[in-house]
């Protein structure tokens, strides 16, 4: 029993280190594209700037929009803005993950799991939590085909948002906006920097109903959902199987 115990830790222990550097790449990958990435269509009349984490901070209309969009133009026109700095985005976090890390746990990650109290990993109270813990790997292994069913499904689904004026609604689709409209009359009479801020209202509301739409759809695998929580860094793992207190 001891044997098998200390196996199943060695194994967790080199699975950690190879997260680890995994999270370093991420990390790398995340941080060498800078925090924000703007895009515009192809008459540069809207630019939209999104974070690092995809989320629309700032979106620029010309003066002249109309004139060189017409009526039915400018909601074409954010659609390939938006899409400009989210291809500008994953590019650069492409860039960035192919980029050599030091195999080295980052510092952060060692404090953290060094301010804990070590624990016995032979202790029996540790074999309960790796049996739990492969208990969960198992029910993880049993319900995969109903977490990749609730994904395929997800990514099917448009979601609907509009501003609180409702002068500007947009559709997303698994997450990505494609198509915008506006009130016709509002629109052509509002000053630029008043339609992109509908805009963003419309966009941040729709990315709200999407987070929320995908929190649902974790929860209903609820296997799933424990993994990610006990995974969420090295200290909850450690913690959870015993190698610290």
């Amino acid at each position: 029993m001891t044997m098998l115990i200390d196996d199943h830790v060695e194994s967790l222990r080199a699975l950690q280190h190879e997260a680890t550097v995994l999270a370093r790449q991420l990390a790398t990958a995340s941080a060498s594209g800078g925090d924000a990435f703007t895009g515009a269509d192809d008459t540069g009349t809207v630019e939209a700037t999104i974070s690092a984490d995809g989320g629309l901070q700032q979106v620029r209309i010309a003066q002249s929009w109309h004139s060189t969009l017409g009526d039915s133009g400018l909601g074409s026109a954010l659609v390939a803005a938006l899409t400009s700095a989210a291809t500008a985005r994953l590019t650069a976090w492409t860039q960035g993950f192919t980029q050599p890390v030091s195999p080295d746990p980052p510092a952060s990650a060692v404090a953290e799991v060094a301010s804990a109290d070590v624990g016995d990993p032979a202790s029996p109270q540790s074999a309960l939590a790796l049996r739990d813990l492969l208990d969960l790997l198992d029910q993880v292994d049993e319900q995969t085909p109903a977490a990749i069913a609730a994904a395929q499904a997800a990514a099917g689904e448009q979601m609907s948002a509009a501003n609180v004026a409702r002068t500007v609604r947009v559709t997303a689709t698994a997450g990505v906006i494609t198509s915008a409209d506006f009130d016709r009359d509002w629109v052509r009479s509002a000053d630029p920097a008043r339609i992109a801020e509908a805009i963003i209202e419309a966009v941040q509301a729709a990315q709200l109903l999407t987070a929320q739409q995908k929190q649902d759809r974790l929860d209903s695998v609820p296997a799933v959902a424990r993994l990610l929580r006990v995974t969420d860094s090295p200290k909850t793992l450690w913690h959870e199987i015993g190698l610290i207190r």
